[in-house]
């Protein structure tokens, strides 16, 4: 391995990191048995049991990253778990990407989040941040850079993951590593 190269972890290259995942929540009391007629299998339907959705695979975690930003970067701090989760089980994305992602935006965070959002929105819509003033004004006039700063931020961090992650993460076959470092030691 060259320096500076970067590697994902063995278990997340093969494809076990999903099932130490399913194995954790079946220990915790979530399984498929547990779910099945609950009120939550009942609400999202029977993809809910997708092996797409908890898999650590290019496409779902990518297509998670992208419902996951776009979701944690609106201004709904209370909402967007509940928003999110239906989110990606309609667009079979890795749920545990979009609830990381969620819980990126907290409100811990938020106080640095959304003024940066606001003075995009400000940008974007060619309005000076500096004529706003949270003591003059009433605080729903921040309402429109702030939704439209939200939506290009999580549009930029989402499109922008997505496009690296599909770039950059190569799915590779079960033993071409393996056959590969075969093929050098006999050489």
């Amino acid at each position: 391995m060259a320096f500076g190269s970067f590697r994902f972890p063995r278990e997340l290259r093969e494809g076990r990191m999903s099932f130490r995942v399913l194995r954790w929540l079946h220990r915790r009391g979530v399984s498929r048995e547990r779910l099945r007629n609950s009120w939550l299998h009942r609400a999202l339907g029977e993809r809910l049991f997708s092996k797409d959705l908890w898999a650590w695979r290019r496409k779902t975690v990518a297509r998670g990253w992208l419902i996951g930003s776009l979701v944690a970067a609106t201004p709904l701090l209370g909402a967007q778990l509940a928003l999110g989760v239906p989110l990606a089980l309609w667009g079979r994305g890795n749920v545990l990407v979009v609830i990381g992602l969620i819980f990126m935006t907290n409100p811990l965070t938020a106080g640095v989040f959304y003024p940066f959002a606001f003075l995009v929105g400000c940008w974007a819509l060619g309005r000076p941040a500096g004529d706003f003033h949270w003591a003059q004004g009433p605080w729903w006039h921040a309402g429109g850079p702030l939704v439209v700063g939200c939506a290009v931020v999580g549009a930029a961090v989402g499109l922008g993951g997505f496009a690296l992650i599909r770039l950059l993460w190569r799915d590779r076959k079960p033993g071409t590593e393996r056959t590969r470092m075969a093929g050098v030691a006999e050489g």
